[in-house]
């Protein structure tokens, strides 16, 4: 069963490298007030670049595009484990939605750590609330709150999921990082109602 099947709870066949492309625009408004302006990034799990073109429009700058298996001959194909600080020295920050499975993730997690760069990694909410997160996530900065996200082109129905972008910094400034991450609920929508306002009974 993939990744997806399971955050989901639908039947999907797992796919080679857990490739599922960023193909929801829903994906980008919570990490856009992050990020540098006009930052210079790199996406080393491109696939087919779904994932630069969402955020092309919006200012960033892909400096560097690589996968394992490429699926555009605009990506480089490199594996994401050869990657080195030296590589990215260019960036500003590294912004992906990489493998799911954990055999893969988190390993994937800890090498970005090596790197130098905030890692900003799409991917379930609900990973943060599993036992196996606590290591990682004294490493992690920032949880930006996505909600649902829909991976299967015209598609009309959200998958029971929520998602989430997690900053991983393992560079020398991310030390004074203490405690939880700071955790960046998903904007309020025009007209809803903000619990501190509500009318007196």
């Amino acid at each position: 069963m993939s990744i997806l099947s399971r955050a989901t709870g639908k039947s999907y066949p797992s796919k080679p490298n857990d490739f599922w492309p960023t193909i929801d625009l829903r994906a980008i408004p919570p990490l856009l007030p992050h990020l540098p302006k006009a930052c210079l990034y790199a996406e080393p799990c491109a696939g087919g670049g779904h994932l630069i073109d969402l955020l092309d429009p919006h200012g960033p700058i892909c400096a560097w595009a690589s996968d394992l298996a490429p699926q555009s001959a605009t990506i480089m194909p490199c594996d994401i484990f050869s990657i080195t600080a030296d590589d990215l020295r260019h960036v500003d920050c590294i912004i992906t939605n990489p493998p799911w499975s954990r055999k893969l993730l988190h390993p994937i997690i800890r090498h970005l750590l090596t790197l130098g760069k905030p890692a900003w990694l799409l991917f379930d909410a609900a990973w943060a609330f599993t036992q196996q997160a606590s290591e990682h996530l004294a490493h992690c900065t920032h949880i930006a709150a996505i909600g649902r996200l829909r991976w299967i082109p015209d598609s009309s129905f959200d998958p029971p999921t929520d998602y989430a972008w997690y900053c991983f910094d393992g560079a020398p400034t991310a030390a004074t990082h203490q405690g939880s991450p700071r955790f960046f609920p998903k904007p309020c929508k025009e007209g809803c109602m903000n619990p501190s306002a509500r009318p007196s009974p």
